[in-house]
């Protein structure tokens, strides 16, 4: 049954017992309603009502405190790791600097300005890198005035972040790995960016490791899936 169409329905022994009691009580109450009530009467009757408003509440009350329970978890947890998850959004915006040359995206753009590499193979794709570096600098925005239902929200954009800019890159690996086995390239040019990209690719992998990390210490903390906790391995030029 779907959540939408969920109603409340009173455990078995309710319908068993209670309800056949009330019934009982009611048809007592009708025969007395001429005249004074016993007292026993009027104490059965009162505890049955609060027995009946004890069970019909139990749920949403327990529902009420779970949720309170709940959101004073995320706070803390929120409060907690919130300079981790910033620290994350400065080092990953330092990896797509455009003024930084020791990053992967700065050895696509090297690679294709070589001679007899310009139009031919499509590594920087600078639209996309600029699209990421927005995406990232409206987390950091917001990471400034976050509450706790903008944490978990930022832990999971980010972490989706992180998967689709690695796969941008496990993508421009292949396709230079490509590049040096169709023999286009002079044997110093292949030296030339294996060490480009193995160097570089160093910073990128510490970042995803540390994130990694991370994300599975928030889904172990909120009990949930709420970050996604392993990335595909971004491996060397060969």
């Amino acid at each position: 049954m779907d959540a939408g169409q969920t109603k409340q329905v009173p455990r078995q022994w309710v319908k068993e017992y209670l309800f056949p009691i009330g019934s009982l009580l009611i048809g007592i109450l009708g025969l007395l309603a001429q005249t004074a009530f016993p007292m026993w009467i009027v104490v059965i009757a009162t505890l049955y009502l609060i027995i009946i408003a004890a069970v019909f509440l139990f749920s949403p009350v327990t529902r009420f405190f779970s949720s309170v329970k709940a959101k004073w978890r995320l706070r803390r947890i929120a409060k907690m790791n919130l300079p981790e998850l910033v620290v994350s959004v400065k080092k990953f915006n330092e990896l797509i600097a455009p003024q930084n040359s020791n990053t992967l995206a700065h050895v696509f753009s090297l690679v294709a300005q070589w001679d007899g590499q310009k139009g031919k193979v499509l590594l920087p794709d600078p639209e996309y890198i600029e699209t990421i570096r927005n995406w990232l600098l409206a987390i950091e925005k917001r990471t400034e005035s976050c509450t706790p239902r903008d944490f978990s929200c930022l832990c999971a954009e980010l972490s989706s972040l992180f998967q689709q800019y690695n796969h941008f890159l496990c993508q421009r690996l292949a396709r230079m790995q490509g590049l040096i086995h169709e023999g286009s390239l002079s044997p110093d040019r292949i030296r030339q960016i294996k060490q480009y990209w193995n160097v570089n690719r160093d910073a990128h992998i510490a970042l995803v490791r540390t994130w990694e990390r991370f994300a599975k210490k928030m889904n172990e903390r909120t009990a949930s899936k709420l970050c996604i906790d392993y990335y595909q391995p971004l491996g060397t030029l060969e």
